[in-house]
């Protein structure tokens, strides 16, 4: 989702966003402009400011005669934002790893920590690109970390998913805390293999699920 300077509309697109991720917002949902202002008690210029930005962020489709409609989950786009992880966030562990304080290795756990106790899959959401986050902290490569920014945003909604789908959140903490222990002995080779299999072993699960479920649509209609 791209930033927009309209505070009601950052509001708005906030909040859509939230209910897309989280799965309220299902796929194939038309958004109302009208609904919409009239829930946020605003006019519908700001409505429309924060349904372009959640267009630009991949969120949802502005097509003729329909208005903004919540894109379908995709394992195409699936896979594909799970590679170019794999290989952003190898690159950036490579330059961190070198450089992480035992202050960054003790912040890295303590937000495992926390997303493991989180009382929502937001709240567990929100710590588990912070512990990303952290591992990446060394690297001093802004312009490639503002790309993972993206990209994780885009991701998020997969590992919605796969967490409220498959259960995945212990199989998930298992595979942070051999992660971060590869990090912290400074054995690159290993951390980056446990990384690449972190990222697409969540990202194969998530498109199990997505094309089951087509299946299932299927063979409904």
């Amino acid at each position: 989702m791209s930033k927009t300077a309209n505070p009601a509309a950052r509001t708005i697109a906030l909040t859509l966003q939230r209910r897309i991720v989280d799965g309220t917002y299902p796929g194939g949902m038309p958004i109302r402009q009208a609904e919409v202002a009239t829930e946020f008690g605003v006019s519908h210029i700001p409505v429309r400011e924060a349904l372009a930005s959640l267009a630009q962020g991949g969120l949802v489709d502005i097509q003729p005669n329909r208005g903004a409609v919540v894109t379908t989950l995709s394992a195409d786009q699936c896979l594909e934002l799970a590679e170019m992880r794999v290989a952003l966030e190898s690159i950036a562990l490579k330059h961190s790893m070198k450089r992480l304080s035992a202050k960054d290795l003790v912040a890295a756990r303590q937000a495992l920590a926390r997303g493991a106790k989180a009382d929502s899959l937001e709240e567990r959401s929100q710590w588990n690109w912070a512990f990303h986050r952290l591992l990446h902290a060394g690297a001093a490569r802004p312009f490639l970390l503002s790309q993972l920014e993206t990209l994780w945003k885009h991701a998020d909604r997969y590992l919605h998913y796969t967490w409220k789908n498959a259960h995945y959140e212990a199989r998930s903490d298992s595979e942070h805390e051999e992660l971060l222990a590869a990090v912290a002995a400074k054995d690159e080779h290993l951390a980056l293999r446990l990384n690449k299999r972190h990222i697409l072993g969540a990202a194969t699960v998530a498109i199990d699920l997505i094309k089951a479920n087509e299946v299932a649509e299927q063979g409904g209609a």
